[in-house]
């Protein structure tokens, strides 16, 4: 599917593109503040586009959060393929919750970030085997695919993710529905950009042909990755330059106009 150039300015307040050429043939969603408000609700606009749109081609969430939350969500919209969570680290089954594939953090670096996390005193949780754990008498395998704390503010998450990004891990700043800030550690090669990857294999589609939604800087990876990327109204700055379109914001139903010009 070609690109659709850029539009300087648009501002997300409405669709500013017209139709491309082909119709997608998948389409990826972010989750918090994309599909998800501050209180985890999708607007009935979206809900109704998003069914729509997997009745008529694959469907996924893309998202950081861990396995059982991408699960629900997946099973409230009706979806039935593979789904991406764990910040692109893990591939699931929408239906059964079952990993399809998944890429752990060495278990060395995972117990050396988890000490240091805990030795800090900062909050976190981390997915081991796909069981969300919150401290390390809770960890079983140490097959940990995503390890995220949170922090005060956007400052404190890019510091951390400068420091702690190296040669096996990615340490990523991300922003949750709630506008509460997070750092994501994953393997280096996690991210939702090899998510995106994994769960076109998976469908049968090309990459050039699926479109993707997303608002956070978490999400820059899956919007370079696709053909069609498409930003959120309220996205910033660093997403709306990766995007071919920018929507309307949240409040706006952005993913319902973004389906509904482009999907349905």
């Amino acid at each position: 599917m070609p690109k659709v150039p850029k539009v300087p300015g648009a501002t997300g307040s409405e669709l500013v593109l017209s139709r491309p050429v082909s119709a997608p043939a998948a389409l990826l969603i972010d989750l918090d503040g994309t599909l998800l408000d501050a209180y985890d609700w999708i607007s009935k606009r979206t809900f109704a586009a998003v069914r729509a749109a997997a009745a008529k081609i694959p469907v996924a969430i893309a998202s950081g959060r861990v396995p059982e939350d991408v699960s629900h969500f997946a099973r409230l919209l009706g979806l039935h393929g593979p789904q991406i969570s764990d910040n692109g680290g893990r591939l699931l089954d929408a239906v059964t919750g079952r990993t399809l594939s998944d890429l752990p953090i060495e278990e060395a670096r995972a117990r050396h970030i988890v000490d240091r996390l805990e030795h800090e005193g900062l909050r976190y949780f981390a997915v081991d085997s796909g069981r969300t754990v919150r401290a390390v008498p809770q960890f079983s395998d140490w097959r940990v695919t995503i390890i995220t704390c949170a922090v005060s503010d956007r400052a404190e998450a890019d510091s951390i993710a400068r420091e702690h990004t190296g040669d096996s891990v990615t340490a990523m700043s991300a922003i949750g529905s709630r506008g509460e800030w997070y750092v994501n550690y994953t393997h280096r090669d996690a991210d939702k950009g090899y998510g995106a990857r994994l769960f076109s294999e998976r469908a049968g589609v090309d990459l050039a042909a699926v479109l993707a939604i997303g608002d956070g800087l978490n999400d820059l990876e899956m919007l370079d990755a696709v053909g069609f990327p498409v930003a959120m109204g309220h996205a910033p700055e660093e997403a709306k330059r990766r995007a071919v379109h920018v929507t309307g914001t949240l409040e706006e139903d952005g993913v319902a106009q973004a389906i509904e010009r482009f999907v349905l």
